[in-house]
């Protein structure tokens, strides 16, 4: 049975966090789409940017990420970077 969009969302976020060792309450839900032609779920999230010494947190202030999940199994597929 299909994941739905709450189960993608939950699941992509769970494994964001872990893997980026991200504290959940940063994340921020940007956009969920279905793409039908691989049927997956991706979920965009983005996150307060470090403070770097090239001072990368002034101009780009939010990280995007867009994590990957498999509509029929809920496996994480990718997670790549959101341009903006």
């Amino acid at each position: 049975m299909p994941i739905d969009v709450k189960k993608a969302v939950l699941t992509a976020t769970e494994y964001l966090a872990e893997v980026m060792r991200i504290r959940p309450e940063l994340i921020v839900l940007e956009e969920v789409e279905m793409d039908d032609r691989d049927g997956s779920w991706n979920v965009t999230f983005s996150w307060p940017t470090p403070e770097t010494k090239d001072l990368t947190h002034i101009v780009h202030p939010r990280t995007y990420k867009t994590v990957k999940v498999d509509a029929d199994t809920g496996q994480l597929q990718a997670i790549t970077i959101k341009r903006l």
